[in-house]
């Protein structure tokens, strides 16, 4: 099992990643390196054939294959080895240096996990998924006291999370979870984790969180064998536990960002089941559908990997799900994001649809999110609202189309975009996009409905109703800042 690196072995195995290029820039400036998987193996064995010292990184760290033990010696400083060997992430195998770990870059970090070629092994210790991006993305980045990684796995949420928290607490149910952890955090140069086995919350009750980041084993199906995607509670069960559980383990103002899947039985709209979850939780909430399949699609493309390696045995465990399915009346299977956020009073539930990919931090516009809905609750009325001083976000912009018409170019469409983190788009009309540069924040929406008033030949009431409208709007599309 892995053993944490001393600072100084950490730090000089970081630059020496660094200069060699083994980093998350340089992978996505070569294509066949962006997509990773079990199935792209093969080809990316051949792709590094060559030995050069940034392909035997690739063959040893990424690929786990077995390198020649003179060439690894020839091409990595023995200072690099020597902690290498000694921690477990590589071993000696007669004349070969043997790979006994995986290791991949992620933004500024290097994460140690189990080999691709373990994932169905039932406790296999997971790299760095696309679920625990997704969590990082959105997480609230504001300094914390307290984060709490449930479902650590190789604890990247951990790591990434360390350096705006006072301390981070890893738990995971998988014992061999925390060992990854803790040489991950010792790989990174961080020591304010603390790390623990156990079941969900076991390990941390009576303690409270400013921030919770959950990626659990949500996946919708009848077996429990993969610790890292599957739980023993039937449908979503987990899930809600980890809702109802959690919730009042956040102090006043903590943020939960969890992702998670979901099902709609037959009588019964997802978005009943959902707001039963969350029903005396003391938290405001938003869910981002991302996705939703019928049961044999989501049966189907869980099972895909499964079936090039055999497909007659997956056949039999695709017919055991689908009747699992239609024992639980299950009609639809959803996926997406909860983010919750402890507040007193009385809390509210916002459900959309997520259409874009995100692929870069959006923590500061969950937090306007958040903000601009508890204003638009408490200021249910134009006369409330029009005491506030609304303020267009700096990632917005105004993009023109025009069209050629009679030889000349005329105006075709206005739209109003968001250039970054959550892109949205919007139509407007040139009046409306004329009011909404004036929203700088610098005065209240009743002075602004006062100048337009001033320059139109139109009602008050008329201009104040319309501008109160569009305000609502754009405040719950993230445009506006309240």
């Amino acid at each position: 099992m892995l053993q944490p690196l001393s600072p100084a072995s950490a730090s000089a195995i970081r630059t020496f990643l660094t200069e060699s290029g083994f980093t998350e820039q340089e992978f996505r400036s070569r294509p066949n390196l962006r997509e990773l998987s079990p199935t792209t193996r093969a080809f990316l064995l051949d792709y590094t054939r060559e030995p050069s010292r940034f392909n035997v990184l690739l063959r040893l760290l990424l690929f786990t294959v077995e390198v020649d033990k003179t060439l690894v010696e020839e091409l990595i400083p023995a200072e690099i080895l020597a902690p290498l060997r000694e921690s477990g992430v590589l071993s000696v195998n007669g004349d070969q240096i043997r790979p006994e770990v995986m290791l991949t870059p992620l933004a500024n970090f290097w994460f140690a996990a189990d080999p691709m070629t373990c994932i169905h092994e039932p406790e296999v210790v997971l790299w760095a998924n696309q679920t625990t991006r997704i969590v990082d993305l959105f997480s609230i980045r504001a300094q914390v006291g307290a984060t709490l990684d449930l479902g650590s796995g190789c604890g990247v949420l951990s790591v990434m999370a360390a350096g705006h928290s006072g301390t981070v607490v890893a738990t995971d149910l998988n014992p061999r979870a925390e060992a990854f952890t803790r040489f991950n955090a010792s790989l990174n140069g961080v020591s304010n984790i603390e790390c623990f086995t156990g079941d969900t919350y076991e390990t941390v009750k009576g303690r409270a969180f400013d921030l919770i980041l959950a990626n659990p084993p949500f996946f919708v199906t009848p077996t429990s064998s993969q610790l890292f995607c599957e739980n023993s509670m039937a449908l979503d069960g987990y899930c809600r536990r980890v809702v109802r559980e959690g919730a009042p383990m956040l102090a006043e103002g903590g943020y939960m960002m969890m992702t998670l899947e979901w099902v709609q039985q037959k009588g019964q709209p997802w978005q009943e089941r959902l707001a039963e979850w969350l029903d005396g939780a003391g938290c405001d909430a938003w869910i981002l559908r991302a996705y939703t399949r019928d049961p044999g699609a989501y049966a189907q493309e869980r099972l895909k990997n499964e079936m090039l390696e055999d497909a007659a045995s997956t056949r039999r465990k695709f017919e055991n799900w689908a009747a699992y399915y239609r024992e639980q009346n299950v009609e639809q299977i959803c996926g997406g994001m909860m983010i919750l956020r402890r507040r007193s009073g009385e809390s509210w539930l916002r459900v959309e649809d997520l259409t874009i990919d995100v692929s870069e931090p959006v923590g500061d516009l969950v937090e306007r999110v958040f903000a601009n809905q508890t204003v638009l609750s408490a200021h249910p009325s134009d006369e409330e609202l029009i005491a506030l001083r609304p303020r267009l976000g700096p990632e917005c912009r105004l993009d023109q189309k025009l069209r050629q018409a009679g030889g000349k170019w005329e105006p075709a469409s206005l739209d109003l975009t968001m250039t970054r983190g959550l892109p949205g788009l919007l139509s407007v009309e040139w009046p409306v996009a004329q009011f909404l540069a004036s929203c700088d924040g610098s005065r209240t929406l009743g002075e602004l409905i006062a100048g337009i008033v001033a320059t139109v030949r139109a009602p008050e009431a008329a201009v104040r109703s319309q501008c109160c409208a569009v305000v609502r709007k754009l405040a719950e599309r993230r445009f506006l800042a309240l």
